[in-house]
């Protein structure tokens, strides 16, 4: 093994995950012994299902976010009968994602029909299509609010896409396959630039390889705490006005400028997460271990303390154990 890699393999965004979350099962049955309740976290986000763990519609949260402040998305239960059931809805270029899904599982930016066309038939769950917003900012933004008003944002993230810059010699197949992030996703990669692939890349120009914004398809995930303001709350603090049952969660949203967020405005929410959210500047490659862990410990000690508010608010969980059981056994199959 080469430094390079002996040094990489020790930076823990490279870990498996389950090596990663393993020393969370410890606080989280700390957590439910002092609530006498193993979902404790589920009473977080109480009209979110499960409280935004898992197996919760995306498109009814988004509903809820004020209209100025979230992009047009149409639901559809099952694949519609018509293949161009979208020509009156919304124009390319759209986003399609599955209706409960994570880690950008399935989500795809479609340009033409063609496209669209050709991924029809393998349409199988509830989805949404998504107007597509091509502002240049990408932002995760994590919140929280105590049911007596208390609020904070914890984390801000920038997120920048998966992407190479030409030198005017290598293809764009080298090129990708220099890039450490693109590693695992070359065989993707290489049918989605099937025309472009053994191209070169002139200089100097950027290719972006994913315009998803994940950290599971490559994109490096940039700490932007920095952006934490009395400004920046208040502006959060407004649109959360509208969602007196949230919580706890991060907006995943895309701004025209830095200025236009502070004032609260040209914002689009494409997605809010409940109690699943991570605290995404940890995966920023310049921090730690011990960062991490400090931060994301820190938030699971959040979440309980709302829990524990809310529990004297007399809000109850909403899901039982037995039906928390079967989500699980089936959100671990999919």
């Amino acid at each position: 093994m080469t430094f390079f890699k002996l040094k990489r393999s020790l930076r823990y965004e490279f870990w498996p995950s389950y090596l990663f979350y393993s020393p969370f099962i410890p606080v989280w049955l700390f957590y439910s012994l002092r609530s006498f309740n193993l979902l404790y976290f589920t009473r977080v986000n109480p009209k979110i299902n499960f409280g935004g763990f898992f197996q919760y519609s995306k498109f009814k949260i988004l509903q809820e976010i004020p209209e100025e402040y979230r992009l047009t998305s149409h639901y559809f239960a099952e694949k519609p009968a018509d293949p161009h059931f979208y020509n009156h809805l919304l124009e390319f270029p759209f986003i399609y994602k599955p209706d409960i899904g994570e880690r950008g599982k399935n989500v795809h930016l479609f340009r033409d029909a063609a496209a669209f066309d050709a991924f029809y038939p393998s349409i199988n769950e509830a989805f949404i299509l998504q107007e597509y917003c091509d502002f240049a900012i990408e932002l995760g933004i994590l919140y929280h609010r105590f049911p007596n008003g208390e609020s904070k944002i914890s984390s801000v993230v920038r997120k920048e896409f998966l992407s190479v810059k030409g030198d005017g010699i290598s293809t764009l197949k080298i090129l990708a396959e220099n890039e450490i992030r693109a590693h695992g996703r070359l065989d993707y990669l290489a049918k989605k630039f099937d025309a472009e692939w053994q191209g070169v890349l002139p200089e100097n120009q950027i290719c972006i390889l994913e315009e998803i914004g994940n950290h599971c398809r490559g994109t490096k995930f940039v700490d932007a705490c920095d952006l934490i303001s009395p400004e920046l709350q208040g502006v959060f603090d407004d649109i959360c006005q509208h969602l007196p049952d949230f919580h706890y969660g991060r907006f995943d949203l895309k701004v025209r400028s830095i200025d236009d967020l502070n004032r609260g405005k040209y914002i689009r929410i494409f997605e809010l997460n409940g109690v699943n959210s991570e605290v995404a500047d940890i995966y920023d490659p310049k921090h730690n271990l011990v960062y991490a862990y400090r931060k994301v410990f820190n938030e699971l000690r959040t979440v309980y303390r709302i829990s524990r508010a809310l529990h004297k608010k007399k809000v109850n969980n909403p899901n039982s154990l037995p039906e928390f059981y079967r989500a699980l056994t089936k959100h671990l199959r999919a």
